[in-house]
């Protein structure tokens, strides 16, 4: 269907890099995909769900209706990437003006597909699943899996992704921005904020300056 794979992004100990790097992208690194790497326990396999921004690709998900871009302070509910309707993924412009964007989504324990993906991550349903999106690399424009807990290394390493950082786990399982968790980027004024999670909304808050209490939902 004209899809990439789903791959991850490095910037050694940072979460992300200038607004000039490419980091390091690792292939099949998004393993929340079934476009990443799949794993085969006998008859078992871990595939999740295309990620939000392959769903844009292939117009399963359009502006407005299925995501939101976003370039002004705001916060927002999003919906389980799983779900047929309603908001379920936000493009967000990082600083700007740039041509940078980061995709934020939501995974649930819902479906046939999805709820594969706790055999091997304990926060995958638990907060922002958040993917970069830059002209720059060897797949323009092609979305790569960042990881919002570097410190947090996984009991199961797949053994392909490694930023050798003293932070960076093996692995790109546990990547979430969790709950009461804020990213302020270091190289641009943008920043996300999870305010809560549960079974069927994500309460994400982003913007640009001094963050904002964001009670106003979008």
């Amino acid at each position: 269907m004209g899809l990439r794979h789903a791959n991850s992004l490095e910037f050694g100990n940072l979460i992300l890099g200038s607004l000039a790097d490419a980091g390091t992208s690792c292939e099949y690194g998004g393993v929340h995909s079934i476009m990443g790497i799949l794993y085969h326990f006998g008859s078992f396999v871990l595939n999740g769900h295309y990620t939000a921004a392959h769903k844009a690709q292939l117009g399963w998900s359009t502006s407005g209706s299925g995501f939101l871009r976003i370039e002004t302070d705001g916060t927002y509910l999003v919906r389980p990437v799983v779900d047929q309707a309603g908001i379920r993924s936000l493009r967000f412009r990082r600083g700007g003006p740039n041509n940078l964007w980061l995709w934020i989504e939501y995974r649930q324990f819902e479906g046939d597909y999805d709820i594969t993906l706790a055999a091997r991550s304990g926060s995958i349903f638990n907060g922002a699943l958040v993917h970069y999106e830059q002209p720059a690399g060897p797949e323009p424009n092609e979305p790569r899996l960042l990881d919002f807990q570097p410190g947090v290394p996984s009991t199961e390493s797949d053994g392909r992704c490694t930023n050798g950082g003293s932070l960076g786990s093996a692995d790109f399982h546990d990547v979430t921005l969790l709950p009461g968790s804020t990213w302020s980027d270091p190289y641009t004024d943008s920043w996300i904020r999870v305010d809560s999670a549960d079974d069927d909304k994500l309460r994400v808050a982003m913007g640009y300056g001094a963050e904002t209490c964001g009670y106003s939902l979008s």
